[in-house]
């Protein structure tokens, strides 16, 4: 949408909720230039059947974490005695220390777990495997004399409810929004506060930004009543506000509320405050009644109100290279020990460790690290069951262009390149090593089998699942978005190496669909529609321009070519539609948009594409538009998307972006993709595409309008351009 046209100058952080769903396959690989029929997918590991390899670990906090010897057999690791030289605890291939306790006669593995803070990463996991492992540093901490019982604790709130593209620095996730003139307000219970100083911190995003009033922003905080700060700020910004409060401000007898006040006195015509996280350090004692505790310790010696046996206490102050305190001090008075001021310590009883999610890796037929691996053309297929079968008769007919084609297990990929952390990163590894270290000749296509959204962690219920994850890039004109090419760039130039396409599906249904649109175009050739081509401009002069060059282009190759301007038609929705369902080899749009329309006008719908008749002549799209192709949205489906999912028509793939930018820096791409696409007989789409991303990187063309515009269909679509004739 054009923001021109808004009367407020009010700009509102994107705002969309995500969910994440896991995924996981098998493997299988095509490793010589045979075309013969393989299942790959049908070779799963049997966890049953088969031992693990190792264990993976999964956690979500830090804390200290437990697993039991009987945790371990019941997982089938088999390991003949549980100690520092049979078993190693890792993270990413780094050794962990740890702590083995035998105490009542049961043997329990202790050690601390880091947890993300980003909430656009996938949670940590350490792996449990056979080995010689690391232990856990012992500190003597006999106390040295006379112990405090006041500690500085830590209260944290935080509440993932929202995703705002624009939030940088990793947390994109925020909590309740404050809009001016309103409050919100914390109570503080269960805190046992001292009354000494503490120290708040209050982390918030404003959303908005109004620029005839400087500052734009303005929040009051208070306590109980008792006014703490009033900040100003301007603009759309993440902001930390950061307090010290004195003696008697924390009320120890008394209910501690706390008051977040947005007065709306800027002037602004609108503020917007998202709360990210708050965090209060206050003086306590240790009461190990409910769960672990962290602290930070304020003498020399410090006291727990807790006589038992089986307190145990962690300096996590170095997280990488913890320890565990040895000889505590037990008397009536409770349980002392030397400490160190500022340093920080999680102290536990025994049943209060915290538990991971256990998964046992299977030990996979054939590596993909493998000097035997070799492609042409790499699948990697999210675990939804169904989805093999589905892709099957897509793959087979690869293999009878000749293709050495791959179905590569996305939980392969993650076990063996990702050390079971299912991160974007893990994926470009594994693509990286192929196109280095396969049989060569390197793999040139990469298609992705399965949808992506924007909540890594399952923070939502969304309608759709992270099945297969994208990288999110933090562009200039949108934040995050998706980014598919991203999995193509293996060094410095930032130049793809692979053609990479997603079928950005959720279900068995719409995955037939698309495998059946695909072989539909690429068994019919020179059929009249295949060489009409469907253009249309929004109502500005330089869009229209735009839409001309691309007209001669493709007039100049043989195509008959349809017009469509808004600025001079009033019954353009219904032209469109009509010439959709006579049927287009291909389709553009150039102008403005958003993730479900074309125009301010919405002239152009993602629920038109339910309305479709065109059957299987099928174009491809390209929109060079802010948002079509927005394919990892939580509760809808953008426009690109609806049109690939259409059972009666629509299209067979789509170039769309994922997020907005600028048009000057894509309208670019256009002229170079449609270049490489009409340049030659039997290109790829991925291919054109690849290539006329490559040459915009060279030319300084903006990478966050290439490493956001996506091929949602399969990258070895072959395209027949007007008298291609199959030899």
């Amino acid at each position: 949408m054009r923001p021109y046209r808004f009367a407020i100058l009010l700009t509102l952080a994107g705002l969309t909720c995500i969910l994440l769903g896991t995924a996981v396959y098998t493997v299988m690989g095509v490793n010589d230039r045979e075309t013969t029929r393989q299942h790959p997918l049908k070779q799963h590991p049997s966890i049953q059947r088969d031992l693990p390899a190792a264990l993976d670990l999964t956690i979500t906090r830090n804390g200290i974490y437990a697993i039991t010897e009987q945790e371990i057999r019941n997982a089938n690791l088999r390991i003949d005695q549980i100690s520092y030289n049979n078993l190693k605890l890792t993270h990413k291939e780094q050794a962990i220390p740890f702590y083995i306790d035998t105490t009542n006669n049961q043997t329990t593995i202790y050690f601390f777990g880091q947890a993300v803070t980003n909430t656009l990463t996938a949670p940590v996991v350490y792996r449990l495997a056979p080995g010689k492992g690391t232990p856990m540093r012992q500190l003597n901490a006999a106390p040295t004399g006379a112990a405090s019982p006041l500690v500085l604790r830590q209260y944290r709130w935080e509440e993932n409810k929202d995703f705002l593209a624009q939030a940088a620095n990793g947390d994109a996730w925020m909590g309740n929004l404050i809009m001016a003139p309103d409050q919100w307000q914390l109570p503080l219970t269960n805190l046992s506060v001292s009354g000494g100083p503490a120290e708040l911190t209050i982390r918030v995003w404003s959303g908005t930004q109004d620029y005839q009033s400087k500052p734009d922003h303005h929040l009051e905080i208070a306590l109980n009543g008792r006014q703490l700060a009033s900040v100003f700020w301007d603009g759309i910004q993440q902001r930390t506000i950061q307090l010290d409060l004195p003696a008697g401000i924390l009320q120890p007898d008394a209910e501690n509320l706390l008051t977040i006040h947005s007065p709306g006195d800027t002037g602004a015509v609108g503020e917007a405050v998202y709360l990210d996280w708050i965090r209060l350090r206050y003086e306590s004692t240790i009461d190990l009644t409910n769960e672990q505790i962290w602290f930070a310790a304020l003498a020399e010696n410090t006291l727990i109100n807790n006589t038992s046996n089986d307190i145990l206490i962690f300096d996590i102050t170095e997280p990488k290279s913890p320890a565990i305190l040895i000889n505590l001090n037990r008397s009536e008075a409770g349980t002392s020990f030397a400490s160190h001021p500022e340093r920080q310590y999680f102290a536990l009883r025994r049943g209060q460790a915290w538990s991971t999610t256990i998964r046992p890796v299977p030990q996979w037929p054939v590596s993909l690290r493998s000097a035997e691996q070799g492609a042409d053309y790499i699948a990697i297929v999210a675990n939804v069951n169904g989805f093999e079968e589905a892709l099957e008769p897509l793959l087979e007919y690869r293999r009878k262009q000749g293709l050495r084609v791959t179905a590569v297990s996305l939980a392969q990929i993650f076990d063996e390149f990702g050390y079971g952390e299912q991160t974007p990163e893990a994926i470009r590894d594994f693509l990286a090593y192929a196109y280095a270290n396969w049989q060569p000749p390197a793999p040139r296509y990469v298609l992705l089998v399965g949808d992506a959204t924007y909540d890594i962690q399952n923070l939502t219920n969304g309608r759709n699942k992270n099945l297969l994850p994208s990288q999110f890039i933090f562009t200039e004109y949108f934040g995050y978005a998706p980014s598919d090419t991203w999995y193509a760039i293996f060094d410095n130039t930032q130049i793809p190496q692979m053609a990479i396409g997603r079928f950005p599906v959720q279900t068995i249904n719409q995955l037939q669909t698309l495998v059946n649109k695909t072989l539909a175009y690429e068994t019919t050739n020179n059929d009249t529609w295949q060489h009409r081509t469907l253009l249309v401009s929004d109502d500005e002069p330089y869009f229209n321009t735009v839409s001309n060059q691309l007209a001669d282009q493709l007039q100049a190759s043989g195509y008959y070519v349809h017009e469509l301007d808004m600025s001079q038609n009033e019954n353009i929705h219904y032209d469109i539609m009509s010439a959709l369902n006579k049927g287009v080899g291909i389709v553009n749009y150039t102008g403005h948009g958003s993730d479900t329309f074309w125009g301010d006008e919405t002239v152009f719908r993602a629920q038109d594409a339910s309305q479709l008749t065109n059957s299987t002549r099928l174009p491809i799209l390209t929109t060079f538009t802010c948002m079509n192709g927005a394919f990892a949205q939580l509760q809808t489906d953008s426009l690109a998307e609806s049109l690939l999912w259409a059972n009666n028509g629509g299209i067979v793939a789509a170039i769309a972006p994922s997020a907005r930018a600028h048009v000057e820096h894509q309208l670019p791409l256009a002229g170079k993709f449609y270049t490489y696409l009409l340049a030659e007989k039997g290109v790829t789409v991925g291919e054109a595409l690849q290539r006329a991303k490559a040459e915009a990187l060279t030319e300084g063309i903006p990478s966050d309008a290439i490493f956001t515009l996506n091929l949602l269909g399969d990258p070895a679509l072959t395209f027949h351009p007007p008298n291609s004739e199959e030899e």
